[in-house]
């Protein structure tokens, strides 16, 4: 009896260790219902861009780009389940993210939540789509409807370092230096918001 006894006393050990190793959260995989709350989150967001035309063209099976009407073609926007990235890339150069939103979206009992520690407003959301918009597409356009109206994208690199901005047109000359390489695009006004 001692000898079952211990023998179920090793295991359980074993078992409680092996549950603190583990995550509490299975790892997101990609089915056909994520790739069309995707679809439809992008679709969303194109709509209710009101600042800026938005065009959207599927980059791979689980991934957008966008492309901002007006916008240099080095400001590139990807958008997947994980993350919406809006990046500056200059001659196959990296430059600097402008914005940078992330989600981990997680399904338990049904409902969506983002399972991020930092977030806020982790959920609960009946759909893939609602909370996609809310931590990605909403960001992008609150982004998008901040930029000023004389605003231009400006890439400066100083001593190796590489930085991408948007600023207004008075800022960017408190910046111009000789020890430093600056490039600078006008970016369209948009749509007026009022």
């Amino acid at each position: 009896m001692k000898v079952i006894q211990r023998a179920k006393w090793r295991y359980q050990r074993v078992r409680h260790a092996r549950r603190q190793i583990r995550c509490s959260f299975k790892v997101f995989r990609h089915t056909r219902a994520t790739r069309r709350a995707l679809a439809a989150m992008v679709l969303r967001m194109v709509d209710q861009s009101l600042r800026y035309p938005l065009n959207a063209q599927r980059a791979r099976r689980d991934e957008f780009k966008v492309v901002i009407d007006g916008w240099p073609d080095a400001v590139q926007v990807i958008v997947g389940v994980h993350g919406l990235s809006v990046m500056v890339v200059q001659q196959a150069d990296f430059w600097d993210f402008l914005l940078w939103p992330d989600c981990m979206p997680w399904r338990k009992h049904g409902q969506w939540r983002c399972f991020d520690p930092g977030c806020l407003a982790s959920g609960p959301y009946r759909r893939l789509e609602d909370l996609l918009f809310e931590h990605l597409a909403v960001p992008f356009l609150a982004f998008l409807a901040d930029v000023p109206e004389q605003a231009q994208l400006v890439l400066c690199s100083i001593e190796g370092i590489q930085h991408a901005c948007v600023e207004e047109l008075q800022a960017v000359n408190r910046l111009e230096r000789p020890a430093q390489r600056v490039i600078c695009w006008h970016l369209p006004p948009g749509a007026n918001l009022l």
